[in-house]
């Protein structure tokens, strides 16, 4: 009987170690989760930060050069409206949302 109380003893003993590094491990595999969603987030935050500044306005020379167009054409068509534009400081720019239009209806 009392080789049986030894036996469960150490056997309590084992699992309630076992226990502990369990917890440890856990403890560390959550914390590495956290530290992947964080990573995660700035990955995010820069995309869109690359977004932006991709989705700048263009001028009429950026505009003809993405759409494959003379300057020329591009000017007579903010000129005529068919291209929305804002002038600011006699400079002419088109919000990118005129390109994304603009491919759209080629």
């Amino acid at each position: 009987m009392a080789d049986w109380n030894l036996e469960c003893e150490i056997k309590i003993r084992n699992l309630e170690t076992l226990k502990e590094n369990l917890d440890k491990e856990i403890d560390e595999l959550i914390n590495i989760a956290k530290k992947v969603q964080q990573e995660h987030l700035e990955v995010i935050e820069v995309q869109q930060n690359l977004n932006d500044i991709e989705r700048k306005p263009l001028s009429i020379s950026e505009f003809a050069e993405k759409v494959n167009v003379s300057y020329g054409t591009i000017y007579e068509r903010v000129r005529t409206g068919v291209i929305k534009a804002k002038i600011d400081n006699r400079t002419i720019r088109i919000p990118y949302s005129e390109y994304e239009n603009y491919m759209q209806r080629i």
